[in-house]
């Protein structure tokens, strides 16, 4: 029995194992530009921010400005890494594999839940495609907090099973914690406890539901009190700019319509859909209800507020995905045996991979890297610059990089320049003598929904110096920065 419980502890660490070696290892070698590659520039939002408070400058991203524009738990994580780790590459590295880790317990899970009614190939098979399929990296290795969600999400589901088995109140307080937490990871992430209700509503007394919602309820209350408190706001300045965009564009959709996991996902949905005549044959099918339902509802919320999906929101959508794959290829143990070897092969030909086409697949590190060092060398320190999309400049420059898509900025940013429409009054009076914008896309998000000339409004107060860099491009039209300065 003792060797049995053993062997049943070895694989959800093989699976944590497999993709600490698969997408951490590439982190060890790389630095610099090349380190950037690995995230998205928005990840460094997070780095910057996480920097400013681990060395007591605050919630701000600037180093002028006050923020609420990031999800608390995530920064709460990276913060103890900038504040004990030396250096620019040092924290971004281990913020890297600090991803890396959730994504491959949130596959421990998956197999934890899986190995409940599907054989021990399948589950494993679902754990590592977490992490393991080509595509999934782009929807959940990111730098931003999409893989401690989804770590979350997954405790939550094999909560939710151990409750569905018997219902304590030990449990439920387990429960509504990880929904807590998952909570403070995306706000969005509330969803889950919803879910989680209509899927145990046949068995939980009115006592045994304040029990599960007290936690997530109490800690909801207390975020959205601490955020009106210190900025006036409910929500976060961030999504409150996004839904300024709202209708603006449909970002995502036609990409998830060609997407793998798209179609997976339907297929998982139509079997749901049969899940009365289909479940008492198919046990693994009532498995998925929970990771679904929470990841439709999460992203169907998303759309409808900001009328828009960047790829990492999909990233949830990978823990019901996997296991249907994995199930789909599990036809017999030999099949199963043939489709693990096969992914777990294909994680491990990511390492060299990765490391070798580095150089090749750097164009917007170069790009944003490249900008970053000539505004530090060329502009006197502590120069407050207004950026789009400036999470890399913030963070390598130096300088005070004014977010002027306001993710990352005050609430009084938000009103007056987004709402009211004064971006140049407010850069007027913030004192913001210079502007970065790309070369023949301005990409000013606020400004996508209004049809203003955008080169011509900025005309008003600033003129073109040109290229943000010292290298000479062949095309003027490539998308170099431009430097812009008060007339």
């Amino acid at each position: 029995m003792q060797a049995e419980r053993s062997a049943q502890a070895v694989w959800p660490l093989a699976i944590v194992a497999l993709a600490l070696i698969s997408l951490g290892t590439p982190l060890c070698w790389l630095s610099g530009y090349g380190l950037a590659t690995q995230y998205e520039d928005d990840a460094f939002y997070y780095f910057q921010i996480a920097k400013n408070v681990a060395h007591g400058r605050g919630f701000t991203f600037d180093g002028l400005h006050e923020t609420n524009g990031f999800h608390p738990l995530w920064l709460a994580l990276l913060v103890p890494l900038f504040r004990v780790l030396p250096g620019l590459d040092l924290p971004v590295r281990a913020a890297g594999l600090l991803e890396t880790l959730l994504l491959g317990c949130a596959g421990a899970l998956v197999y934890a839940v899986m190995r409940r009614s599907a054989p021990r190939y399948t589950a494993l098979l679902s754990g590592v495609l977490v992490y393991a399929l080509p595509g999934t990296r782009n929807h959940t290795r990111v730098g931003l907090e999409t893989a401690l969600c989804m770590c979350l999400l997954a405790a939550l589901w094999h909560a939710g099973v151990q409750l569905a088995e018997r219902t304590t109140r030990a449990r439920l307080l387990g429960a509504g914690t990880l929904c807590a937490l998952a909570t403070l990871a995306r706000l969005e992430a509330l969803c889950a406890l919803a879910v989680l209700c209509w899927l145990l509503r046949s068995q939980l007394r009115a006592a045994d539901v304040l029990w599960l919602v007290a936690p997530p309820l109490a800690t909801l209350a207390a975020y959205v009190s601490w955020n009106q408190l210190q900025f006036g706001t409910l929500l976060p300045v961030s999504g409150m700019a996004k839904q300024l965009w709202a209708g603006a564009e449909l970002r995502g959709i036609p990409g998830l319509y060609f997407s793998p996991l798209a179609w997976v996902l339907l297929c998982a949905a139509a079997a749901l859909a049969l899940g009365r005549w289909l479940g008492p044959r198919v046990p693994w099918l009532s498995r998925l209800y929970f990771p679904l339902c929470s990841a439709l509802a999460m992203l169907g919320l998303d759309f409808a507020s900001l009328g828009h999906l960047e790829r990492w929101y999909l990233g949830v959508l990978v823990l019901a995905a996997a296991p249907t794959l994995a199930s789909a290829l599990s036809a017999s143990r030999r099949a199963s045996l043939l489709a693990l070897a096969a992914v777990v092969g294909l994680a491990l030909w990511r390492v060299p991979y990765t490391v070798r086409s580095i150089d090749v697949a750097q164009y917007q590190a170069e790009l944003r890297g490249e900008a970053a060092d000539w505004l530090r060398a060329h502009l006197p320190p502590n120069t407050r610059v207004g950026a789009w999309n400036g999470g890399m400049f913030g963070y390598y420059s130096g300088q005070h990089i004014i977010m002027l898509d306001g993710l990352a900025n005050s609430p009084e940013f938000y009103r007056r320049a987004l709402r009211d429409g004064d971006l140049l009054g407010y850069l007027r009076d913030e004192r913001v003598d210079h502007l970065v914008t790309l070369n023949c896309n301005f990409d000013p998000v606020l400004w996508t929904a209004r049809s203003v000339d955008h080169e011509r409004y900025l005309s008003r107060s600033y003129e073109r110096r040109g290229p943000v860099s010292d290298r000479q491009l062949k095309d003027p039209c490539n998308d170099a920065f431009q430097l812009w300065v008060r007339k």
